[in-house]
């Protein structure tokens, strides 16, 4: 081969390279109203207890965004904070994550700053059960 195919060759792949990187397959974001194209988005609720911690999401590879919210009553006020683990396989705590009135919500996923598509657990501190707000946008 001579030098002018070889600068020819790498000029196509850059050229390929840049092409290929302007193709938006999807938005990075989540929850706070940016989606990602292609991914079907999921709205449920859990309601989760202070006795046993229970699973609120599964375990995706899938996932493009999540948030988990904490929901508020008709005063803006939540019954109970809630914990959620984001460590798999591992039950919540009160050391969990908290959801509280301060921290009323939380986003992961492959497109955001926290990538996380494991399962997530929950549970509250308080003396009754608690529901929370789970919004999923899977691939």
């Amino acid at each position: 081969m001579n030098k002018k195919m070889i600068i020819g060759g790498i000029t196509i792949m850059i050229l390929l390279g840049v092409i290929f990187l302007n193709q938006k397959v999807f938005t990075f974001g989540g929850g706070a109203g940016q989606t990602a194209k292609g991914c079907s988005v999921t709205v449920s609720s859990a309601i989760i207890g202070d006795d046993l911690s229970a699973t609120i999401l599964s375990a995706s590879g899938l996932r493009a965004w999540a948030v988990i919210q904490l929901v508020r009553d008709s005063a803006g006020v939540a019954t109970s904070t809630a914990f959620v683990s984001f460590d798999e396989g591992a039950v919540a705590t009160t050391n969990s994550f908290a959801l509280s009135t301060t921290t009323p919500s939380v986003e992961f996923g492959l497109n955001t700053n926290f990538p996380y598509t494991g399962a997530v657990t929950g549970i509250t501190n308080g003396t009754a059960s608690t529901t929370i707000k789970v919004i999923e946008c899977r691939y």
